[in-house]
C-alpha cells in the first residue's frame, strides 16, 4: 500500500497508511464488530470477538420508531473509535 491509502468505506471502517503506521477508524454501529468486519474484508483473515455484556444504560440508545405504544427497540450506542 501507499501512502493515506484509504480503504472503501461500505467495509465497515477506513484504514489509512502512512509509512509504517496504520490506522483504523469506525465512527458507526458498535465498534468491536465493525472493527472485525473490516479487518475481515480488508486482509481476508478470520477474526473472532466477544463483546462484553452491557449494563451501563448510556451504552444503548432507543431506536424505536415513532409507536405511541408497545415494546421499545435498543441498539449499542455507536461512535467513534480511532486506533493505531
Amino acid at each position: 500500500m501507499t501512502a493515506a491509502e484509504i480503504a472503501p468505506a461500505q467495509t465497515g471502517g477506513d484504514i489509512r497508511v502512512q509509512g509504517t503506521r496504520t490506522t483504523l477508524t469506525v465512527v458507526a454501529g458498535p465498534p468491536l464488530y465493525e472493527v472485525t468486519h473490516t479487518l475481515i474484508q480488508e486482509y481476508n483473515r478470520p477474526v473472532t470477538f466477544e463483546e462484553s455484556v452491557t449494563v451501563y444504560p448510556r451504552d444503548w440508545v432507543d431506536v424505536t420508531r415513532s409507536f405511541p405504544f408497545g415494546r421499545r427497540s435498543y441498539s449499542h450506542r455507536g461512535g467513534r473509535l480511532e486506533f493505531s
